[in-house]
């Protein structure tokens, strides 16, 4: 198979840009920033959770924020090296995996994620234009 990426050093600083957004995105979530949650998402952004789309920036924001009420203490994100691939010169998708830790209800959780990505880059800035979340397993852990 012949590999079609563009190699050029602005892409990589494009790709190694993109891949900081889940990093800052997961800093966020376990800090409870939804300041530096918001700045992360173009205005228009939606995020397709579990049972629903949320569309606009305040939308996404609240949502989490809420879905974060609902944990018991600390949560730990751990994005992993995931793939970008340019659809435009200001556009990509991409997919993130993830691992998540978390507690709810007094059960202590861990869950494999995947985020699958469209980056829009405005003023020069690389943005999520759209988050949708996928589960791959979600399993209690055991003492």
């Amino acid at each position: 198979m012949r590999d079609t990426r563009d190699r050029h050093p602005r892409r990589t600083a494009d790709v190694l840009e993109i891949r900081e957004l889940a990093t800052r995105y997961a800093m966020a979530v376990d800090d409870h920033d939804m300041a530096t949650l918001a700045a992360l998402y173009t205005p228009e952004a939606a995020f397709c959770g579990l049972t629903e789309t949320l569309r606009g920036r305040d939308a996404i924001v609240a949502y989490v924020r809420t879905a974060l009420d609902g944990y018991d203490g600390v949560s730990v994100h751990t994005p992993h090296p995931g793939t970008v691939d340019f659809t435009g010169e200001d556009t990509a998708r991409g997919i993130v995996p993830c691992h998540v830790e978390f507690a709810r209800a007094g059960v202590q959780s861990i869950l494999a994620l995947r985020y699958h990505d469209r980056y829009v880059r405005q003023d020069g800035r690389w943005y999520f234009g759209e988050r949708r979340l996928e589960v791959r397993y979600a399993t209690p852990t055991t003492d």
